[in-house]
This record gives structure tokens, sequence and C-alpha cells, in this order.
């Protein structure tokens, strides 16, 4: 079952320089916290909280897990409140083909594939942790950047600590929890033991 409890949250707000955007990806790559209307179909999120048009989904979303098993009819299958939901372009090789959404050999992968949700979900508010993969970590990472993702304080804590002087040099702004701060305080900042809730900002 998933975890309702109260998380404490620190509201971090960033301007850098656009070259700097590409250091936030591994985020995006490792799983970040979104917070989303669940209980509604693969498709219907991809829609609506990921603001993908369909030409996109159809196009570039060609692998898709939900708690660990590919996604193959993104209609049928629900996205639960805590769920874990990976997007991937095109993989290569064998592989690729075996994972790809509607391929030819997704029959043979039955035990790996979510199957289609019986039972109905109430639409809510909720979380979903979504990772990223190959092209989609370049083409979705800066919009969703932008509306704001969830990362782990101690992960917020590792990756200001080792950044270069260079990094501190593109950003532009930092608040946090709406105080302005100079950008490179955040480097030996304590996040405490919550979540870093992270708006990025391009200029």
């Amino acid at each position: 079952m998933f975890n309702t409890k109260v998380v404490p949250e620190t509201h971090l707000n960033l301007t850098v320089h656009p070259g700097l955007i590409p250091f936030f990806f591994p985020f995006l790559q490792q799983g970040v916290v979104l917070k989303v209307r669940v209980g509604c179909s693969v498709k219907t999120f991809l829609l609506e909280a990921l603001r993908l048009s369909e030409e996109y989904i159809e196009r570039r979303i060609q692998t898709v897990f939900l708690d660990g098993r590919s996604v193959d009819d993104l209609d049928r299958v629900t996205v639960r409140n805590g769920a874990v939901l990976a997007l991937s372009g095109a993989l290569p090789g064998l592989l690729g083909a075996a994972l790809r959404r509607g391929g030819f050999y997704a029959p043979l992968r039955s035990q790996v594939t979510c199957k289609q949700n019986e039972e109905s979900q109430a639409i809510e508010k909720g979380q979903v942790t979504l990772k990223l993969f190959n092209l989609t970590v370049r083409e979705l990472g800066p919009s969703l950047l932008e509306r704001g993702i969830g990362i782990g304080a101690r992960e917020a804590e590792d990756f200001f600590r080792d950044r270069s002087d260079d990094f501190w040099a593109g950003c532009r702004r930092a608040l946090v929890d709406g105080r302005a701060v100079e950008p490179d305080r955040l480097r030996h900042w304590s996040w405490g033991a919550g979540r870093v809730d992270l708006t990025l900002k391009a200029v």
C-alpha cells in the first residue's frame, strides 16, 4: 500500500542560465515526484498531467512501464496514487523491439505486461514518481522542471554540494520557501529529511 504519510517539503525556485538545464536531467532519470490527478488512464495522465499531444504520445513514447510492468494499451491501464511511471523513446536492438508497446513481440512478454484494470478508480489528487529515459529527458525535461518536480532532500544536498564555481556563476536567483538567498549558499544548505519541491526557470 502507498505510504500516505505527510512528507516535510522545502520549496526551491531557481533561475538559471539555459545552459545549466541539462545538469538537472539526472533527477528525471532517477525519478521525480509529481503532484497530479490519479485514478485516470495512462493516456489521460500523459495528456493532462504531462500536457503531451496525441501525436507526441503516438510517435515518440515507444516504451511505457508502470510499477515495473510494460504497458501496451494506454487507455485501459490506470495510474494509481504512488505509482511509478517510466517513459522512453525507441530503445535499440532486440530489447527495444521486445519492449515497444503494441509491437510484434508484445505477446511474448505477457508475464511482464501490465494488464487492464477491471475495477474503477476515483479521480483524485495524489502523486506519481516519473522517470524519463533517452530522448524523453531532453524533450520533456525542460518543461517539467519549469512546472516543478519533487526530489529527495538528500539528493538535493548531494547535488548542490558537488557543483563547480562555473555552475554557480550561471545561477541568477534562488528563493527558498519564498526567501531570497545567494545561490551559492545552496552548496552548504541543510535540506532536512523531507523533500525539495524544485522549480527551475531558464533566462
